[in-house]
């Protein structure tokens, strides 16, 4: 029964690999990086972020900015915010397979998260969401901790 579920485990956690590696692929090679009305402001404070925050305005609080910095051109953050994509993905996996206890359940969190279509603009919300399932595990575990003792 145990070789079954790891089975099924294994088989869903390769599909939902499968899929969304395959899906950031050709969302690479065919679909530009999305610059939206307030990429520019991003990038100006990432330029500051770069110089020391000479001249850092403030209109944008500096996280994204600093990645933006760290990566250089929009393509980079584009590839960046990709593999990040993939990371939340395997996280949700990770969530809806342990909250469930059915790898299935776990691949639909995943699946639903990598075939949003919005993860080729360069906004800020790939590099937030990517941090949302880390701090929700990290808060689960700890209320868990505090729940047993």
């Amino acid at each position: 029964m145990k070789d079954n579920k790891n089975k099924n485990l294994r088989t869903w956690l390769a599909v939902v690999l499968m899929v969304a590696i395959l899906f950031r692929v050709v969302l690479f090679l065919i679909y530009p990086p999305v610059s939206y009305s307030d990429t520019f402001s991003y990038r100006r404070s990432a330029n500051a972020v770069l110089v020391g925050f000479n001249h850092y305005d403030g209109t944008r609080t500096p996280g994204y900015p600093a990645f933006m910095a760290l990566l250089g051109p929009d393509r980079a953050v584009y590839a960046a915010q990709l593999v990040l994509g993939l990371c939340i993905t395997l996280v949700w996996f990770w969530i809806g397979w342990k909250a469930s206890g059915r790898p299935f359940i776990g691949g639909l969190a995943a699946l639903g998260h990598t075939l949003n279509p919005g993860q080729g603009d360069l906004l800020k919300y790939p590099f937030i969401t990517f941090w949302l399932p880390f701090f929700t595990e990290l808060f689960q575990n700890n209320l868990k901790k505090n729940c047993v003792n």
